[in-house]
């Protein structure tokens, strides 16, 4: 059974087997593929992204060739002429066909939409551990490796996506005494993302909810020390909110 990451390092498994998926363009196709989520990619917006605005004259033949490379890895049983049932030829493309349990991105999704209903159920101490259990399935950042990607507007959302679902637990967390049981996650990304304010603020908030104020003042006066000597700038208002909240005493 195939196993497909995206949410860090792209990467596939066959069982217990990893699989090579081969030189970067290739492993660009394949992601691309799996990000679209099962819907047709048209080679046109392949080459687009691939190559931008200067695309070789033989672009159509190099991702053909690129998407019959990584059907003979995927599908090693299958036939030389039989059809494909993963990469899936649709009209003037492909459509990555993978149950959406298997690929790191749709379980994310999934595992989001249950912490939803769970807090909207207020059923919170659920939802925590929902919020938890989608985060964890970040390896690094999504598509990590293809520099080619980086930029790609659905990447982009992908960072947005996360973002929003950690500031989310951070509420739902606070709100309901569990804060603690964010905290790890949050030192990850705030470590990860240093002079990101608002990831800042989130750990410098639970830190507080969790009874750690000390450790949350650190946290502050690192944050605005390292803003001031490498941008030159002051806490901005996700900083700014969370001192206020240091300020008024210790949590109860």
């Amino acid at each position: 059974m195939l196993r497909v990451q995206i949410l860090g390092p792209v990467r596939a498994w066959r069982g217990d087997n990893e699989l090579d998926l081969g030189p970067i363009r290739q492993r660009a196709i394949f992601a691309l593929l799996a990000l679209a989520g099962g819907q047709p990619l048209p080679r046109a917006e392949m080459i687009d992204v691939l190559w931008n605005d200067r695309p070789p004259p033989a672009a159509i033949n190099v991702i053909q060739t690129h998407v019959k490379r990584l059907r003979r890895v995927l599908e090693p049983e299958r036939a030389a002429r039989a059809p494909s049932h993963v990469l899936v030829s649709s009209g003037n493309g492909y459509a990555f066909n993978v149950p959406p349990d298997r690929v790191d991105l749709m379980r994310f999704r999934g595992l989001v939409a249950e912490a939803r209903r769970a807090q909207e159920a207020e059923a919170f101490g659920s939802a925590v551990t929902l919020y938890l259990e989608a985060l964890r399935l970040w390896q690094r950042e999504a598509l990590s490796g293809i520099s080619i990607l980086a930029n790609h507007p659905d990447v982009v959302a992908l960072r947005g996506e996360r973002q929003a679902v950690l500031a989310h637990l951070t509420d739902v967390a606070i709100a309901t005494g569990a804060a603690v049981d964010a905290v790890p996650i949050l030192e990850q990304d705030a470590a990860a993302q240093p002079l990101d304010e608002a990831a800042q603020a989130r750990l410098i908030r639970v830190y507080h909810a969790a009874g750690q104020r000390a450790r949350a003042i650190a946290r502050y006066e690192a944050v605005r020390d390292r803003l001031a000597a490498e941008l030159g700038v002051d806490p901005g208002r996700h900083l700014a909110s969370a001192r206020a909240a240091l300020l008024a005493g210790p949590t109860t």
